[in-house]
């Protein structure tokens, strides 16, 4: 099978959207809600957040950006303004999505490289998009990264800890893919691994939790 190029998914969003007008203007909904890859490869906006109809495929990741930086504007009022730092954290995730975390990562880290100098003092948070070698560098998206790819992706990285969304562990399992654990990656690194929520408020709760804990490589914490 081959993936969609630039151009074929540019083509195929042109082909749709007349589509989704049609089913707005007489039905009152889109009904056609095409994937996030689609927007991202083709390199377009993202749709805005009502025109998502109020998600009914984010069950298949269909709006999950859209609802991620939504719920973020939100959410990361209740971040505080500054935590017993520094700290330097790294946030893991897929190619595909890495753009939009980081984006993120810099409206509340003044601390890091494109920092904007507002936000949470005190607080260095990174991005760490990780290809996936062992599916394929095609495969970007987060839920299907596996252990060694990330511990891999880690090594030489300057950081006190690492978040990486929960959705790419086996629910009942505590697993990658690959049947690695989180206490594997962080014995192959030394850096202390916290699982988190894969939605803005799973990310915000991670950096308050940075307020109450103190992270050093190689060593556990009170929180």
């Amino acid at each position: 099978m081959e993936g969609f190029t630039k151009e074929g998914a540019a083509g195929l969003l042109d082909y749709i959207e007349p589509m989704r007008r049609h089913f707005r203007k007489n039905f009152g909904e889109a009904f056609v809600y095409p994937s996030d890859e689609f927007y991202i490869t083709a390199g377009r906006p993202l749709p805005k957040d009502a025109e998502y109809d109020g998600y009914p495929q984010i069950d298949n990741g269909v709006g999950l950006v859209r609802d991620f930086l939504t719920e973020f504007a939100r959410e990361k009022k209740r971040l505080p303004k500054s935590i017993p730092g520094p700290v330097k954290a790294v946030a893991v995730t897929g190619v595909s999505f890495a753009p939009y975390l980081r984006e993120a990562a810099e409206s509340i880290s003044p601390l890091s490289i494109g920092g904007r100098g507002a936000g949470v003092m005190g607080l260095e948070l990174s991005v760490l998009p990780v290809v996936n070698r062992r599916l394929g560098e095609t495969v970007t998206v987060t839920g299907l990264l596996c252990g060694a790819d990330i511990a891999d992706a880690l090594k030489g990285v300057d950081a006190d800890v690492v978040f990486i969304p929960s959705v790419a562990v086996r629910d009942g399992f505590g697993v990658f893919l690959d049947d690695l654990t989180p206490e594997d990656i962080e014995r192959r690194t030394g850096v202390r691994v916290v699982m988190v929520e894969p939605t803005a408020r799973g990310l915000v709760e991670a950096v308050k939790g940075l307020k109450r804990s103190t992270y050093s490589k190689g060593e556990g914490t009170d929180g």
